[in-house]
C-alpha cells in the first residue's frame, strides 16, 4: 500500500484503505490474545515452580497496591498477593499515593518497598500465589 501511495497511485490506495483498517484491527486483536496467552502460561509455570514451597520465606518488592491487598514480586520474578483480610490490622488505601496505611500500627506499605514474605498458598489451577508478610507470622500461630 505504501509503495502504491508513494508511486502516485492514490486512487488504488484509497480503495483498499478500508481493508487495511480491518486487517490492522484483526492484527491488534491477535497480538492482544497472544500476549494474554503468554502471561497466562508464565503464571502457570510460576505457580508450578512455587508448589510445595509453602512455609518458605522470600524477599520481594511491592509491585502493586490496591484496596484489597498488595502484590509482591520476588527476585525470581514470581508474583503473589498479600490480601488485607489476612493482616491483623485494618489498612486504609491511599489511592493518590498508592499505599496502604495501618490504622493501629501506622505501618505504610507502598509501591517499591522491600518486604519479607512467607509463602502461604499456591493454587496451580487458578495460577494464584499468596504471601503473608513475616511481621504477621506470629499472629497466625
Amino acid at each position: 500500500m505504501l509503495k502504491k501511495l508513494l508511486a502516485g497511485e492514490l486512487v488504488e490506495a484509497q480503495k483498499r484503505a478500508g481493508e487495511m483498517e480491518e486487517l490492522a484491527a484483526q492484527t491488534s486483536q491477535r497480538e492482544f490474545e497472544a500476549t494474554s496467552a503468554e502471561r497466562d502460561a508464565d503464571d502457570l509455570v510460576k505457580a508450578y515452580y512455587m508448589r510445595g514451597r509453602e512455609g518458605e520465606e522470600y524477599e520481594g518488592l511491592v509491585s502493586g497496591v490496591h484496596s484489597w491487598g498488595f502484590f509482591v514480586e520476588l527476585d525470581n520474578t514470581v508474583e503473589g498477593l498479600v490480601h488485607v483480610r489476612e493482616l491483623s490490622d485494618f489498612y486504609d488505601f491511599d489511592e493518590d499515593r498508592q499505599r496502604l496505611v495501618g490504622e493501629r500500627s501506622r505501618r505504610i506499605i507502598r509501591l517499591g518497598d522491600r518486604v519479607r514474605v512467607l509463602l502461604t498458598r499456591v493454587d496451580t489451577t487458578a495460577c494464584e500465589i499468596d504471601f503473608l508478610p513475616v511481621w504477621e507470622e506470629n499472629n497466625r500461630k
